[in-house]
């Protein structure tokens, strides 16, 4: 049985970042297609300003749960369960669900998608932490480290909160007009902040200084 558990646990990261690699080409894939399929993001139009904010946002939550992800299966070790290796599906319903409203006519959708995709990310990057933490194999990073909680994610709570209330006011109303850039430049200004607070976590993991 010792030895079924360890050989799991040396083959999750080539497992489950082989499935997520998949997943987010067909993701990457899709929105390739879906961007250059719409000529009216090739006009001068604040239709296309928006139409490529939210491309762009969408792409960077993408790399960003590609980044969370690589980051945690190098770094830890953790014996795995069979949600593990479902949970790269997951990110992938939520990211094809994003990719199918980027859409400057569907905003609010939008605005509801990227925040499920955010919640799916932060539940994921929880999830995780907590079982390497319980992996003594991990005891050199995370005895000088206090357990994450939810606290530690209120940016993000944060985030996911105003692009509901964002969703909920353009789908009530129907308003389409300069607070329709807001959403998607709050959250590209938020994904930038988190990739630089990955950068550092990287470094501080494995021991280096961040560039």
């Amino acid at each position: 049985m010792r030895k079924i558990r360890s050989r799991a646990s040396r083959q999750l990261p080539s497992v489950l970042l082989t499935l997520l690699s998949i997943i987010q080409a067909i993701a990457l894939d899709g929105l390739w297609n879906r961007t250059v399929a719409r000529s009216e993001f090739f006009e001068l139009s604040s239709t296309a300003v928006l139409g490529w904010l939210q491309t762009v946002v969408t792409l960077s939550t993408i790399i960003l749960i590609w980044a969370v992800h690589v980051r945690l299966v190098m770094r830890f070790r953790w014996t795995p369960s069979l949600y593990d290796v479902i949970l790269p599906f997951v990110v992938g319903i939520a990211e094809f669900a994003l990719i199918a409203v980027t859409d400057p006519g569907l905003l609010g959708q939008w605005c509801l998608a990227l925040a499920l995709a955010i919640i799916v990310g932060m539940a994921i990057d929880l999830r995780f932490l907590r079982r390497a933490r319980r992996d003594p194999r991990n005891s050199e990073f995370f005895d000088e480290v206090s357990p994450s909680t939810w606290r530690d994610y209120l940016a993000h709570i944060f985030t996911v909160l105003f692009l509901i209330s964002a969703a909920v006011f353009i789908l009530a109303t129907g308003y389409i007009g300069w607070f329709s850039f807001v959403p998607p430049l709050i959250v590209f200004a938020a994904i930038a902040c988190t990739l630089h607070m990955e950068v550092h976590f990287w470094s501080r993991s494995m021991g280096d200084s961040p560039n």
